[in-house]
């Protein structure tokens, strides 16, 4: 479900940040969406920079539901961006007016995706996925990917070709799961494959926050060819 409307955006001060036609708010979210307060994803008209966020169209709004003290999912944003993790989502809180109705406190977030101020690399050179469980190709009608072992990648963005995305990925985790860490069919080994410290990066903040989505669902990769590494 979705509709069209209008934003006002004020700062913390009072004073108008932003006056923009939303294209659609809708729902959003996988268990997020069971909960009585709802997550909502929002595409605007135009590209507007909210709260000195960047400039863009597509925006969410998280309800942090399950967190009552709606301080983790934005703290582990800032850890992200604190240790250089590269593209990390910024979030501000914002108290949620829609129609009148207060809806409550709620995370207002970049979205994932290819774009100048986000995931900035060359949109036709390039993909983004997430690897997601295999029940969410039912609701999220997106293309998608599964590999040798089983891993199935979501395609959010690709400008290289759904079968060059399958060669780049599974050739990966060929190298992954060798004994000697070298994929068979390329010849390469993982290092020269995967961005490490981007990955490492990753698996300290899962570890850190205990996230009980890791390497399994809503994990997001990126790829240009001029690079030739997953990251």
């Amino acid at each position: 479900h979705s509709e069209g409307g209008s934003l006002r955006l004020y700062t913390p001060e009072g004073t108008l940040d932003c006056s923009a036609g939303v294209q659609e708010i809708a729902g959003r979210g996988n268990s997020t969406w069971e909960a009585e307060k709802k997550p909502y994803r929002l595409k605007l008209t135009a590209q507007q920079n909210l709260l000195d966020m960047g400039a863009a169209k597509d925006w969410i709004l998280l309800a942090d539901d399950f967190d009552s003290s709606h301080i983790r999912n934005k703290a582990a944003y800032d850890f992200a961006r604190e240790i250089g993790a590269a593209f990390s989502p910024e979030a501000q809180w914002v108290d949620f007016y829609a129609n009148g109705e207060y809806l409550g406190l709620y995370l207002l977030t970049e979205r994932n995706q290819i774009h100048p101020q986000r995931v900035a690399i060359p949109e036709e050179e390039s993909f983004l996925v997430s690897m997601e469980w295999p029940a969410r190709t039912q609701w999220e009608q997106l293309p998608n990917v599964v590999s040798q072992r089983g891993n199935l990648l979501m395609i959010r963005q690709n400008g290289l070709g759904q079968e060059r995305l399958r060669q780049v990925w599974q050739s990966a985790e060929n190298a992954i799961y060798a004994d000697d860490g070298i994929d068979p069919v390329t010849g390469k080994h993982w290092r020269e494959l995967i961005d490490v410290d981007s990955w490492a990066e990753q698996y300290l903040l899962r570890e850190v926050f205990a996230d009980g989505d890791a390497c399994a669902m809503s994990q997001f990769f990126y790829y240009t060819q001029s690079v030739g590494r997953l990251y």
